[in-house]
């Protein structure tokens, strides 16, 4: 008893020391935390009155507004669609109790509006996943790098959190149509699915490292919860992730085919996405429908449908969208084939990226593009492994020329999608 009370005392007066040394971290002084804490504070207050506006189009992008008294209308704008979104959509339908929920947003957006704000609650609510993701990011890039400097970390998360494909303005006038973005500001669901995505795929790298001999049962219980919620969300992250941790399955059982503990924990690892496939069932019978219930929708395979809908070059939208994590994948290649952190997100993007190419929904959904989400999310992860990679190069030694190349295109895109956030700060379309 007095070995289990010293052990659980020691535990604890760590703890306490190692808070003190994150506090005094000589490494991110206090005017780094202050400048950190104010750009935090700066997105989630954009973010916020962004939310807030998209949200808004709900009172008039939907329903036909003739019937209003030119006195009562308060926002003359939003007739010209400005800010818009999918985000009134959500909250409408939300808000209707007649058609079935697919998505755990919908009773939570339903719950907000009702008891927490309204349409302020919620933009308020995703604002805060903006920033938790950016938390999330930093975690992720913490895992892959071990930076000292905790101040360029927190950069480099923010950062990555805005970055979207190259704008070629002339080739096409569109920011967002037509090409592939880690980063969306319009869809609300992929915003709360990629918070939660990112400390999925922080848990996975977490367990897998030493999961052939032991698996912590708090953590394999945290991701299990984890992967739940995110098919819950929005069900494209497990598409790419599930298939990409088969691969993996499949080559360490035959490295470990006479290691019993091992192909056990294989079996009892993969457990954790069979259960989490469960809420893709119901979600396939509401989107889908059978019999009476079907509203005609399905998939199909289509070659390159959805880009030639929306983009005039099907190749440069692929380049344009991911040209920084394709010029780390093609010049590290080694780096990448030999460390599972970056080649378990290349056989992610290995499986999201032709699943948007050949495959299209038909019916309703045909022209939404919906593939393209699976994509959008490990396009997130290709361009926190990139990073990480080059952050990893040994500048001494590295030919100057190939940095300026890399900085360059991921500056690129960086930029671009600085300047998307202001249009649509501003009342720009999303797409």
């Amino acid at each position: 008893m007095k070995k289990v009370l010293f052990k659980s005392l020691k535990a604890k007066l760590e703890k306490v020391e190692d808070f003190k040394k994150e506090k005094n971290n000589p490494n991110f002084p206090r005017w780094q935390k202050l400048i950190i804490f104010t750009i935090i504070l700066a997105i989630f207050a954009s973010a916020g009155f962004l939310f807030y506006k998209q949200a808004e189009g709900i009172y008039y992008h939907h329903f036909d507004t003739s019937y209003i008294p030119p006195h009562e209308i308060k926002y003359p704008g939003q007739y010209q669609k400005t800010y818009t979104s999918d985000l009134s959509g959500h909250i409408e339908s939300a808000l209707r109790t007649d058609i079935p929920a697919y998505t755990i947003t919908k009773p939570l957006y339903r719950f907000v509006f009702w008891h927490l704000g309204g349409t302020f609650g919620i933009a308020i609510l995703l604002a805060a996943f903006v920033v938790g993701a950016i938390w999330a990011t930093k975690k992720l890039l913490d895992y892959y790098y071990d930076e000292k400097h905790e101040f360029k970390t927190w950069i480099w998360a923010i950062l990555l959190n805005f970055n979207i494909a190259i704008y070629l303005p002339w080739i096409t006038q569109y920011f967002n149509t037509g090409v592939q973005e880690p980063n969306e500001w319009h869809n609300s669901t992929y915003t709360i699915m990629k918070f939660f995505a990112l400390l999925a795929m922080l848990l996975y790298f977490k367990i897998e490292k030493n999961y052939l001999k032991h698996i912590d049962a708090k953590k394999y219980i945290v991701f299990t919860a984890l992967l739940l919620i995110v098919n819950a969300v929005k069900p494209t992250f497990i598409i790419a992730f599930a298939p990409a941790m088969l691969l993996f399955f499949i080559i360490d059982f035959f490295k470990n085919i006479k290691n019993k503990k091992a192909i056990g924990n294989i079996i009892i690892f993969g457990c954790s996405v069979l259960i989490s496939l469960s809420v893709l069932i119901y979600q396939s019978k509401v989107l889908y429908g059978t019999g009476e219930n079907s509203d005609g929708s399905g998939i199909a395979v289509s070659v390159l449908t959805a880009l030639k809908m929306y983009h005039p070059y099907p190749l440069i939208s692929i380049l344009q969208s991911a040209a920084f994590p394709l010029f780390i994948l093609f010049t590290n290649l080694k780096t990448v084939l030999s460390d599972r952190k970056h080649s378990f997100v290349l056989a992610m993007n290995a499986v999201a990226l032709p699943l948007y190419l050949f495959f299209v929904e038909t019916g309703p959904r045909a022209g939404d593009g919906n593939f393209d989400w699976s994509y959008t999310f490990t396009l997130m992860m290709a361009f926190i492994s990139s990073v990480s990679i080059l952050r990893a190069l040994p500048k001494k030694k590295t030919n100057v020329v190939y940095l300026a190349v890399a900085y360059l295109l991921l500056a690129a895109h960086i930029v671009s999608g600085l300047i998307y956030y202001g249009v649509l700060l501003s009342g720009g379309a999303y797409n």
